[in-house]
């Protein structure tokens, strides 16, 4: 079973998954006695993101709105991804937008200021959430 926790915290916002109700509330207290969240993760929280799958984008969503939750969760923070690991994760959610389309939408969240290229990738830009 899945848990999704959201909620705000620290004058943002916090998104939790986890496999248990137990392990959400061993992570919940842990935040509790944090003083403040570093920007960059500890490789150890990276690796333990990365090892949770792709996420998968559930209901009737744009672009813009099918994106921004591929770079909100975990797998999405974990690293800058790449508009074909966006697009590969949209296709696996059977949410299917053409690469014209994506293309245009991450330009235009980049200029709104929704989204920063923090490095390229392979040669290629990457996204992430701007904060």
């Amino acid at each position: 079973m899945k848990i999704i926790w959201r909620g705000n915290w620290k004058k943002g916002e916090l998104s939790v998954e986890t496999e248990s109700p137990d392990e959400l509330l061993r992570i919940l207290e842990k935040l509790e006695s944090v003083e403040s969240i570093s920007p960059v993760l500890p490789s150890t929280d990276i690796e333990q993101i990365s090892s949770v799958g792709k996420p998968s984008i559930s209901g009737n969503v744009g672009p813009s709105e099918a994106i921004r939750q591929v770079l909100n969760s975990p797998w999405g923070r974990a690293e800058p991804r790449t508009m074909s690991e966006i697009m590969d994760v949209l296709k696996e959610s059977a949410v299917y937008f053409s690469k014209s389309t994506i293309s245009g939408v991450l330009t235009n969240m980049t200029k709104a200021g929704v989204l920063r290229r923090p490095a390229k990738k392979e040669n290629k830009w990457a996204y992430v959430l701007s904060s």
